[in-house]
């Protein structure tokens, strides 16, 4: 008997800001385990990397988006090129 379920949050994109340290790294670990692809984003670009190898490790899918939240002409641009990778977000 083959189990045919879905992890929950298959097909899901989800962006999550802060994603070098903490919380933000935690839950792209979480829900990429859980089946959503992810855009991760931080400041600190060597650290993104580091984080979308560890998940692409798992077979996550991931992208790394360079981003600091504090300048708003960056924001737009940010999603842009995630949904660029993974294709629409999830809302």
């Amino acid at each position: 008997m083959t189990d045919t379920t879905q992890p929950p949050l298959a097909g899901r994109h989800i962006f999550i800001t802060g994603a070098t340290s903490g919380f933000g790294r935690r839950f792209a670990l979480v829900l990429g385990r859980m089946g959503a692809s992810v855009s991760v984003s931080g400041r600190r670009v060597e650290r993104l990397a580091s984080l979308v190898e560890a998940l692409t490790a798992e077979g996550i899918k991931a992208h790394a988006v360079p981003l600091d939240v504090t300048d708003l002409s960056a924001i737009e641009p940010a999603l842009e090129s995630a949904e660029a990778a993974l294709g629409p977000l999830y809302a």
